[in-house]
């Protein structure tokens, strides 16, 4: 492998090349571009591979540096305190098994195999996403279910006779307790790059988390208050003890857990989330951030009857998007255990070419 770290600010990207950033937190977090995304190019603080392909199939480095193994060489560098940066000589150096190019490519159509499924899940998933927000824009946008009732005027226009101008402070709230992980103990760990990896969250040991956390329960919508141009908004579920997540984050909960289904819409339907956007405070988009009691603070008609009978029609939406999620996690989980022992030998191609 060659590697370019350059002098220049700016790079152009040519399919099958992966870049590395190697300061800061992200320290170790790679990116694979094989042309889909567009012309792009890649800004000077991050390293870029160039991969001789007669040695080495491309995407089997990709998958490489998503592995434990991967990221075990990465944290290696840690000093206690930061993460430790890497340079170009040192990513140069990077251990790892290469079998055959023949081997390669088929361990690649194994994993890809893998891929294609988590993707399929990912388009089932937008497409419940859209209806879910098609329900919600039918029922508390348009009053489509209530058209045939008589309405009012309030200060929001005109609602549904019976309905009262509330905040949204009076069906949700947020809860930010702060955990500071110990040592020796495994936390599955909802951060802004694991949303970015496929809202996988990451199990990390509390001595490689550098900082205090917000411990989280069943029914967290987070919602990302940096950077809001980027719309990330994660609807948890049931969370697994032990369960954190990244202070960038605001955490909401429904007063009502059953009206969960609800508050994640609201958040997550596209003229509230721009709203709420454009609220943000700060300079430049890198340095905006969202005030969460201005979120608390926004006018909605509320009919709590309206919001159950909607939960109850929304709810199937969102446990076959977490089931979906579940899914694709368990997928990513296979895939990602199978490329060592694939590489090393450990486990033959054919057996599980058989078993896929």
């Amino acid at each position: 492998m060659s590697v370019n770290d350059g002098k220049a600010e700016e790079y152009l990207l040519k399919p099958n090349d992966i870049v590395f950033a190697r300061t800061g937190n992200s320290t170790g977090r790679a990116y694979f571009y094989d042309g889909s995304d567009g012309e792009l190019v890649y800004a000077g603080f991050l390293i870029k591979f160039s991969l001789d392909e007669g040695k080495v199939n491309p995407r089997l480095l990709k998958y490489y540096t998503h592995s434990k193994h991967y990221y075990d060489w990465v944290n290696s560098f840690d000093t206690g305190g930061t993460r430790g940066n890497i340079n170009a000589k040192t990513y140069g150096s990077m251990p790892i098994i290469l079998p055959l190019r023949p081997i390669q490519d088929r361990i690649v159509e194994i994993l890809k195999s893998l891929d294609d499924k988590i993707e399929i899940n990912k388009r089932i998933n937008d497409n419940f996403e859209q209806q879910a927000q098609a329900l919600f824009k039918s029922w508390f946008v348009d009053f489509e279910p209530f058209k045939d009732g008589e309405f009012v005027e309030s200060e929001l226009g005109r609602i549904p006779k019976g309905w009262k101008v509330g905040t949204l402070n009076d069906v949700a709230e947020l809860r930010k307790p702060s955990i500071r992980p110990q040592d020796k103990i495994f936390y599955t760990h909802y951060s802004i790059p694991a949303f970015d990896n496929s809202k996988k969250p990451s199990a990390d040991e509390g001595s490689t988390i550098k900082s205090n956390k917000f411990g989280i329960s069943d029914g967290a919508v987070l919602l990302s208050k940096l950077n809001p141009s980027t719309k990330r908004i994660w609807y948890t579920g049931i969370v697994p003890n032990n369960s954190v997540s990244s202070t960038e984050f605001l955490p909401f909960y429904s007063k009502n857990q059953k009206f969960t289904p609800f508050l994640y819409c609201y958040l997550n339907y596209n003229r509230n989330y721009n709203e709420i956007a454009n609220g943000a405070k700060g300079t430049t988009n890198s340095h905006q951030r969202i005030d969460a009691n201005s979120i608390l603070n926004r006018n909605l008609a509320i009919s709590e009857e309206a919001i159950d009978e909607f939960c109850d029609c929304c709810q199937s939406f969102m446990n076959l998007i977490l089931a979906a999620n579940q899914e694709s996690l368990r997928l990513a989980q296979i895939r990602d255990t199978l490329l060592p022992k694939l590489m090393s030998g450990e486990l033959k191609i054919n057996d599980v070419e058989k078993n896929l």
